[in-house]
């Protein structure tokens, strides 16, 4: 075993294990190695290992913690699900066609108004006897225009 290892600083060492190399990687990271150049220092601390260590290491860099048991699996679908049915009645609620209008159903599309129509008279009445209400009995008086 060299003995320069105890020094963390250190990083002249061919690693001959997964462990070696992992450690050699962490030694350059701590000593500013910048992200950027973190493929080349992968490339570095793997190239002097046996294939059953270069496998381990490779399995480290994709997972770094571990394969994932089924409890964690079984908690990350679980997740995951909750999301899913949350995404979907918010995409269903959005995408739902508004109230339609029954009153403007019954009309044409394109005679469609936008508003309802107002009620007005073509030619104003010349008396009261043409709205025919002399005919009908009425509770009050009415009011007739003075003649000028």
């Amino acid at each position: 075993m060299d003995f320069r290892k105890a020094d963390p600083t250190y990083t002249n060492f061919k690693p001959t294990s997964a462990e070696d190399a992992i450690n050699l990687f962490h030694r350059h990271k701590s000593l500013g190695v910048p992200p950027h150049l973190w493929p080349e220092v992968f490339v570095t601390c793997a190239a002097s290992l046996p294939d059953e260590e270069l496998h381990k290491f490779q399995d480290w860099l994709v997972n770094p913690q571990g394969e994932p048991t089924g409890a964690m699996l079984l908690k990350v679908d679980e997740d995951n699900e909750r999301l899913r049915k949350q995404l979907l009645k918010e995409a269903q609620a959005r995408d739902k066609p508004p109230p339609i209008d029954e009153h403007y159903m019954e009309m044409d599309d394109e005679k469609a108004p936008l508003q309802p129509p107002e009620v007005t008279l073509s030619t104003p009445p010349t008396s009261l006897s043409a709205l025919n209400l002399d005919e009908e009995k009425h509770d009050f008086e009415m009011v007739t225009p003075s003649e000028r």
